[in-house]
Order: C-alpha cells, then structure tokens, then sequence
C-alpha cells in the first residue's frame, strides 16, 4: 500500500494511494475445493473439478487499485470540513463463499422435516440424532445437494466505493454533520 498526503493549501489537502490486493486465489487446505464447470451450451457437467482451489487460472495477481480522499476547510476558519473519497476494492472471498458453500461432494444442506426443533439439539445424557441419518452412510438421505460452478478463469469482482463528509462545529462541544 502506498500513499501521499499533500497539502495543496492551508485549508486543502489530499491523499492519494495505491493498493495491491494480490492473493493466491482461494484455496481449500485439504484439497476439498468443488466447482462444476459447464460446456460450451452452459450446460453444468457431472464431474466436478476437485482440488486445492475452484480456478484453473489465478487472476487474482497485481490488483492495483486506487484510493482518493479530499479534505476542505472552505472558510479557513477550522470549523468546517468537506471531505471526499473514492476507492475501488477487490472481494472475492464473500462472492466464493456464497457460491460453493454446498457444492457436493463435500458439502450440502440438510433438510430435515417432520422433527421438532428441540429434538435435533444436543441434550445432557445423549445426543440427539435426526430420523434420516443413517449409521455409516456419509450423505444421509435428508441431504440435498445443489451443484453450482464458477468461471474456473473468473476475474477479481471490484467493489467502487464512495463518501461525501461535510461537518460544521456548532460550538466547541457540539458539531453537525452530513453524510
């Protein structure tokens, strides 16, 4: 991350900054990253790409993106301030999580029906066990998979983000501000 202030007046500065949100992708530690990929139609196929990370392509290297901020006194006087910024931010975490947190054959959803709540829920002397489990079967039958893929070559989603500040003291105690 880099970054400068100036001070172009007494009553005016402004920062300006470089950051580079470079990652090595998304990995899983044990390898248990499933993505199903579609053919040429969008078709999702059978077979998902099993691994360390749902890409084959990290894209995810020498994301520079700029920040921008603008402080103002337009009186002088230090009782006002207009301020301003601007940043653009990589996330790609959040967008992965949501898509292939239930991707088989690692993972899935459980819908368990006809079971009240309480009877799911761990209780002093025993543990309570829901009616489709079945001893020794991994995916039990209440299970429900929702295959879903990703661009294995996708890009870095971006995130623009924008502020407009501006404060006027009232009294040494008290101030408004606008946001």
């Amino acid at each position: 991350y880099f970054q400068d202030e100036i001070k172009l007046r007494p009553n005016l500065t402004v920062r300006l900054g470089l950051r580079d949100e470079m990652t090595t992708g998304w990995n899983e530690t044990n390898a248990h990253s499933a993505n199903y990929l579609y053919d040429q139609n969008g078709v999702i196929q059978t077979n998902p790409l099993i691994g360390r990370s749902p890409f084959v392509e990290n894209h995810a290297i020498a994301l520079w993106q700029p920040r921008v901020g603008v402080a103002w006194d337009p009186t002088g006087t230090g009782k006002w301030s207009v301020r301003a910024g601007f940043g653009i931010h990589n996330d790609l975490q959040d967008n992965l999580t949501h898509r292939l947190n239930s991707n088989p054959p690692f993972a899935a959803r459980v819908a368990i029906e006809g079971e009240p709540l309480l009877s799911l829920i761990p209780i002093a002397g025993g543990v309570a066990k829901p009616s489709c489990q079945v001893v020794g079967q991994t995916n039990p039958p209440c299970s429900i998979f929702a295959p879903g893929g990703l661009d294995p070559v996708m890009h870095t989603p971006t995130i623009q983000e924008w502020s407009f500040t501006v404060e006027r003291e009232i009294t040494q105690d008290f101030a408004v501000q606008l946001n």
